[in-house]
């Protein structure tokens, strides 16, 4: 049984769950924070990460490294501890052409596997070419370049097959 809970299963919603009573359910959280960044338009301004910016939209500018995003992880840890539940991040990404997409993905992926959460690159791809051309902002066949919109390499890329290919167990 897998269990998300509110805003589309946001890690902050995690405390809000009870747990099924299943031993086989597995509790979910989509990591996409800071939002404002991971999800941001192709043109300018560019948020770049690591950088300095609003990333709470709290009004104040937050330094937004892998230390920030570390604490991003704060409610997982919690309710790993507390109830004791496995936990899997089964969306993570960031759109193929923000600036520093690579180091924010080998940060994420770091973190990730150092706390030994199973978890899961969204990777957005179709093989509609009407729509592949359109919608492509997670196809990271498509590289930095925004207005590519076919297969190319990047560092965005390098980083993602690194991190799979030390994946012996399950590959």
């Amino acid at each position: 049984i897998l269990v998300g809970g509110m805003s589309y299963a946001a890690a902050s919603w995690l405390p809000y769950l009870a747990l099924t009573g299943q031993s086989r359910s597995v509790y979910l959280a989509h990591m996409y924070e800071p939002m404002n960044y991971s999800h941001q338009d192709a043109g300018p301004p560019h948020l770049t990460y690591p950088g300095n910016f609003d990333a709470d939209g709290d009004g104040t500018t937050d330094a937004v490294n892998k230390d920030w995003l570390a604490g991003q992880f704060d409610p997982i840890d919690q309710f790993k501890a507390a109830k004791g539940a496995p936990v899997a991040v089964n969306e993570f990404g960031v759109h193929r052409f923000a600036p520093g997409a690579d180091r924010y993905i080998t940060d994420m992926m770091d973190l990730l596997e150092t706390r030994g959460i199973n978890h899961a690159l969204w990777v957005f791809n179709t093989s509609y070419s009407e729509y592949a051309t359109v919608v492509d902002d997670f196809d990271f066949l498509h590289g930095a370049n925004a207005n590519n919109h076919s297969n190319t390499s990047s560092a965005l890329l390098d980083v993602i097959q690194g991190n799979w290919a030390q994946n012996g167990i399950r590959p």
